[in-house]
């Protein structure tokens, strides 16, 4: 904090890197990333996260948990020095980005979907300052569907994302078949209908006419 003579005060924030004598590294398709071991206001904190520590060899680093998905995440540092969240998996010692997107009051880790729905496509759209991945029906549709599971409730599923409204909310898919199925339903039975009464009015026709006929 350096105050000036007319006592105006200005505040200054000095990072200072320090060379890592024994760095962690890791390699992430064939990239390398350097574990952080301490956070120190590096990068901001993730909300629903708790901070703890984890091993990675003999070696003690900061960690972040979320207990209702059972994640652990844990800083890595790549070669132009930007640090970013990464997906531990303790058991099997591997790493993978974190991906999340959070709209309101909803917070969702993105993951890839093993099914995608029928006549749904895939295509990027920029949502909150970053590419993401989102299924439409067609480019223009502006109701999108996003996979990901929801890191306060863990429930894992399609999220619909309205694009005017920039809002996001659970696909409820089977009430949507449920739905479709029923639309179609009417249709039939509307056709149905007006074919029987197309007949009906044909056959009252013919017989008014046969009427007037003997008259």
């Amino acid at each position: 904090k350096v105050t000036a003579e007319n006592g105006n005060e200005k505040k200054y924030k000095i990072i200072i890197s320090v060379e890592d004598l024994n760095p962690i590294k890791v390699t992430i398709d064939n990239e390398e990333y350097t574990v952080v071991r301490k956070n120190n206001d590096l990068i901001e904190k993730l909300e629903h996260y708790e901070e703890t520590t984890t091993k990675i060899g003999e070696n003690d680093i900061v960690a972040y948990t979320n207990k209702t998905t059972n994640t652990t995440l844990v800083l890595l540092k790549d070669k132009d020095n930007v640090i970013n969240y990464y997906i531990y998996d303790i058991k099997t010692n591997t790493y993978s980005k974190y991906n999340y997107l959070k709209i309101s009051n909803v917070t969702l880790m993105l993951t890839s979907p093993s099914k995608i729905p029928a006549k749904y496509n895939k295509y990027t759209k920029k949502i909150d300052d970053k590419e993401r991945e989102i299924l439409k029906l067609n480019k223009k549709n502006k109701i999108g569907l996003i996979y990901g599971i929801n890191i306060t409730t863990g429930y894992e599923g399609f999220y619909q994302y309205d694009e005017s409204e920039q809002t996001i909310s659970k696909y409820y898919e089977d009430e949507v078949k449920l739905y479709k199925s029923e639309v179609e339903s009417y249709k039939k039975y509307l056709v149905i209908t007006v074919v029987a009464f197309s007949f009906m009015t044909i056959i009252a026709a013919i017989v008014s006419l046969l009427k007037e006929k003997k008259k």
